[in-house]
């Protein structure tokens, strides 16, 4: 009986392995280079084997360093809770420019590697880097690799506080809080070491990966034109191994330096209360959150970034030369106002980013149904408008439904935020298993004369449109009444 229970355990197990190494083969860790694959998982290794080692050695954990561990963890949860949204949008463009993505959690990481044991620390950037996962857009394997070499730089930082007076001195133990201005300054070419170590370490670490992906793609390349007949052969190049190349643009390693400069200060203030940290954190927030609102106000364009849709100011312009020159005409003007039905919803499952994506591909379906007349805008959030000059009620219904029922058909294909793949929503384009918008409609002079009264009237309409049951268009009372049919 043993021997049969062995060999059906033995049987599932192959069979489980067979169901995992073809997964494996066609994994985005398998079809790196080897060498770039062995440098990801030797960091991983190496990253596990230093904690575990100073995980056996720690002698025990002082009272402090828990109150400091809870107010570090609670601070980062805070600040990731707080620019979430902002930090997944600018991960997202970033990303779609094919730009390298840095943050400001080094402003929890450095201080924790030089205050706390160094278990405690691990402990913090393993907290923050789960929460931030979700929101990475990035494969497990590459999400893992930036983990180890993030553990790294922080094990190699709070090997410097201990074997130097550093640590003892954030510590409390020798004079920095007793205000020796000689003992405070001896402290600064310590810091200065460990931002050295942290910021080289990762530099050198995430540098070298990247030389090894290009330069193993770069081989294959070669050698595929050599057994292609008639290919020129592609020329060897290192350019992938010179400084530029490993250490990334001068705007990013300058935006890391005074990052480590600010989270050095956190560390100093901590030596005097640990409350410090909340001042740190609010900090972060605040300059994270910023950075977007900084460039969204600072723009001199006309049209929404994201979408490329003129902006309301610019729309409520256009709109109203249209309107204004209809009138004069005794022509209608129409008004479609806009909105994606359970936006949040899809926010929540697809990350902001992917709900950006979402925006853009109505963005498009408007371009797409416009004339070239038409003025299309976007109101805000998932709000779109769009004008229509010289357009009664039938012209702008039959518009209205045209868009509506294109935009339930719609197939897109957005990132998940976890784990860097692809989702495909409503792949077969069957109408309303995907995205649908809900839409109302004003006509002037009937609804009103004005832009503005026209989108009041219109926003109610689309409103009772959402009470209808959503993903149809209604005509604003005072008219003849319009209603999609019903189940669309």
């Amino acid at each position: 009986m043993l021997t049969t229970a062995s060999l059906t355990y033995a049987h599932s197990a192959w069979g489980t392995l067979r169901q995992i190494y073809p997964r494996a083969r066609a994994s985005k860790l398998w079809a790196m280079p080897p060498a770039a694959r062995c440098w990801l998982l030797g960091t991983v290794l190496l990253a596990c084997g230093w904690a575990v080692l100073d995980t056996l050695r720690l002698p025990g954990v002082e009272a402090l360093a828990w109150l400091q561990l809870v107010v570090l963890a609670g601070c980062s949860i805070a600040y990731h809770q707080r620019t979430r949204a902002a930090e997944e949008r600018r991960r997202g463009t970033l990303r779609r420019a094919n730009r390298e993505h840095v943050d400001q959690t080094s402003i929890f990481f450095f201080p924790a590697a030089l205050i706390l044991p160094a278990p405690l620390a691990i402990v913090i950037v393993v907290l923050l880097r789960a929460l931030r996962y979700r929101i990475a857009h990035t494969p497990l394997h590459r999400y893992a690799f930036t983990t180890a070499a993030i553990v790294l730089s922080v094990l190699g930082v709070h090997t410097i506080a201990e074997v130097t007076p550093l640590g003892a001195e954030l510590a409390g133990h020798l004079p920095l809080r007793g205000g020796n201005v000689v003992a405070t300054l001896a402290v600064v070419p310590l810091i200065g070491a460990a931002i050295g170590w942290y910021f080289a370490a990762q530099a050198a670490i995430v540098g070298i990966a990247r030389g090894l992906v290009v330069g193993g793609t770069a081989r294959r390349t070669r050698r595929a034109a050599r057994i292609k007949p008639g290919a020129r052969r592609a020329p060897r190049t290192r350019a992938h191994w010179n400084a530029a190349a490993l250490l990334g643009d001068w705007a990013t390693n300058r935006f890391i330096l005074i990052t480590l400069l600010l989270a050095s200060l956190v560390a100093l203030a901590t030596a005097f209360s640990v409350f410090m940290l909340l001042a740190a954190a609010a900090v972060a927030i605040a300059a994270t959150r910023s950075e977007r609102e900084l460039r969204e106000r600072t723009t001199t364009s006309l049209y929404d970034d994201m979408t490329g849709l003129l902006r309301r100011a610019q729309f409520e312009l256009a709109a109203t030369l249209k309107l204004e020159a209809d009138a004069a005409r005794g022509r209608a003007t129409a008004l479609l106002f806009a909105d994606v039905d359970d936006f949040k919803g899809w926010n929540t499952r697809l990350g902001h980013d992917g709900g950006d994506q979402v925006l853009c591909e109505l963005a498009k379906t408007l371009k797409a149904i416009a004339r070239r007349d038409d003025v299309i805008g976007r109101w805000g959030g998932e709000e779109f408008v769009l004008a229509l000059p010289d357009a009664d009620a039938d012209a702008a219904l039959a518009t209205a439904e045209r868009l509506r029922d294109t935009f339930s058909r719609i197939r897109i294909t957005a990132d998940d935020p976890v784990g860097g793949g692809e989702l495909v929503i409503n792949d077969k384009r069957v109408p309303g298993e995907g995205f649908t918008v809900s839409i109302g409609v004003a006509i002037s002079p009937q609804h009103g004369g004005s832009i503005d009264v026209l989108k009041t009237r219109a926003s109610i309409a689309m409103q009772q449109a959402k009470k209808d049951g959503k993903n149809r268009v209604v005509l604003a009372s005072g008219g003849a009444p319009h209603r999609s049919p019903v189940g669309v």
